[in-house]
């Protein structure tokens, strides 16, 4: 689903304004908060599949929330009691619940993958090395060139993570900037 002014202001408006991860209220202005993902997308793109894709890219899984709140949850795994006590319209939380139940297989694998990678970094960042939760951990690629899969694989806390992806958007954009001549 492409973000529009006119889909923000619908997803302003799914929650009357409230942050789904806090409950506290958010100013309609769209620099204090940001489009969450209840169900995170790493999902499809550690688990590619099509249909995933449609279902977490839909408009039942966005909401908006605080962006703090949206870095604070990060790519963390909502559970199904975690989605029932979503202060939610009726309808609403129906169409978030069909679409949970239809992508909780890929959920749990996905959770498999995360934990498989976890342990064997014994409940370690791999980058600072600082021991963190599983629910702390963020899934990155080793080689951000190559497929994403358990081989290429890493687990690194949410500082880490953001570090890792400020490194290699810098490294693109270098890379890019070769290719057309410009460096």
């Amino acid at each position: 689903m492409i973000i529009t002014e006119t889909v923000k202001q619908q997803l302003y408006e799914k929650t009357a304004g409230w942050c789904i991860i806090c409950d506290k209220r958010i100013a309609n202005s769209t620099h204090q908060w940001s489009v969450e993902h209840f169900i995170p997308r790493a999902i499809y793109k550690w688990l590619p599949n099509a249909t995933l894709k449609k279902n977490l890219e839909s408009y039942a899984n966005l909401f908006i929330v605080h962006i703090a709140c949206n870095n604070f949850k990060d790519s963390s795994l909502p559970t199904l009691n975690q989605l029932q006590a979503l202060k939610l319209q009726d309808r609403d939380k129906k169409h978030l619940l069909t679409m949970y139940i239809t992508v909780e297989t890929d959920i749990q694998a996905y959770r498999v993958l995360k934990q498989s990678v976890w342990n064997r970094q014994l409940c370690k960042c791999l980058s600072c090395q600082k021991m963190m939760s599983l629910s702390e951990a963020t899934l990155r690629r080793f080689d951000s060139e190559q497929p994403r899969g358990h081989d290429n694989a890493m687990c690194v806390c949410f500082g880490c993570s953001i570090k890792l992806a400020k490194q290699r958007n810098k490294s693109r954009k270098t890379r890019q900037a070769v290719c057309v001549g410009q460096v």
